[in-house]
């Protein structure tokens, strides 16, 4: 305490501006209270008493203004020494560093004394808006975006939640990966969205083999397509220029990193068959499952006799 008075000190001399709440019964303080003590005060006579005048002035560091605030004149002396507490509403004060100046004046004397404190007041980011639980539909979706992130564990959390705790986990989750929390957008989950909704309507869906490539490392620099033809079956070559894995190692299909997806029964639903991912699945003979020829050999188109027939020169 200081004089009987109880003093709660702000060391940081942070004051945050808050918005009132509907229905919040909460205190919350608009008031930031100086406290300041005064030493060395003329004594004065009961002809002559002594007084002395207060004033506030107020900088904001940002603009540079000053600005008086209500002081007080011909305060009589209790003594020599006498304290004061000024309370100011910083609710009214912009955001911004200020520079609080204090000059007393012996009006006996005409002594002055001035002192400063810096102060900061600070307005924090709004409340984000009332989350809406999650319609069984978007739980799943979440859920098969999850896969592709989550931990087994997360996964088996999840499942166990309902669409309450689901709307709250996957809130959390993406929270904890926003790559830039200071801005209103997630970034991150905004890519996955994204990709999510192409691998879907555009791949044959996020949980085929084309779409989990998609969904892990995004699109890719090339695609070279192969429809059908004589001896060959659809495939595709996706290629990924800067590596996959975070590995830029190149090993072969042009010295770029890549994934061989082919339609094998020739129905639009194309598989996985080779790639350089670690630990994925590797196979050098995959022109094989395609009934394509290697490389070195060239196709020749044949001609089908009938029982009896000659082959004309």
């Amino acid at each position: 305490g200081k004089n009987e008075l109880l003093v709660i000190p702000n060391p940081m001399r942070i004051f945050e501006k808050w918005v009132e709440t509907p229905g919040d019964s909460t205190f919350k303080s608009k008031t930031m209270y100086v406290y300041f003590e005064m030493y060395g005060l003329s004594t004065g006579t009961s002809e002559m008493p002594a007084t002395y005048n207060v004033s506030y002035r107020l900088k904001s560091h940002a603009s540079g203004n000053r600005t008086s605030l209500p002081g007080q004149k011909n305060v009589r002396a209790p003594g020599s020494e006498a304290l004061k507490v000024f309370a100011v509403d910083f609710m009214t004060f912009p955001p911004d560093v200020y520079t609080l100046e204090t000059t007393v004046r012996d009006n006996l004397t005409g002594a002055e004394v001035t002192r400063q404190a810096i102060f900061e007041v600070v307005q924090p980011p709004p409340p984000p808006p009332p989350v809406t639980v999650l319609t069984q539909k978007q739980a799943d979706r979440g859920y098969r975006m999850l896969k592709f992130m989550a931990t087994p564990r997360d996964l088996s959390l999840y499942e166990k939640l309902d669409l309450e705790g689901k709307t709250e986990f996957l809130v959390n989750f993406w929270k904890e990966r926003d790559p830039t929390p200071d801005t209103p957008e997630n970034e991150l989950m905004i890519v996955f969205n994204e990709r999510f909704s192409f691998a879907e309507y555009q791949l044959g869906g996020a949980d085929s083999d084309r779409g989990k490539i998609f969904m892990k490392y995004g699109e890719p620099e090339e695609i070279e397509r192969f429809d059908s033809g004589m001896g060959t079956k659809p495939y595709q070559i996706w290629y990924y220029v800067s590596g996959v894995d975070g590995d830029p190692t190149k090993r072969e299909g042009g010295n770029r990193d890549f994934f061989v997806f082919g339609d094998r029964l020739n129905v639009g639903r194309y598989e996985l068959l080779h790639g350089t991912e670690k630990n994925g699945i590797y196979n050098p003979d995959w022109r094989k499952l395609l009934d394509l020829a290697t490389p070195q050999t060239q196709f020749r188109p044949t001609t089908e006799l009938k029982p009896g027939e000659q082959l004309e020169p």
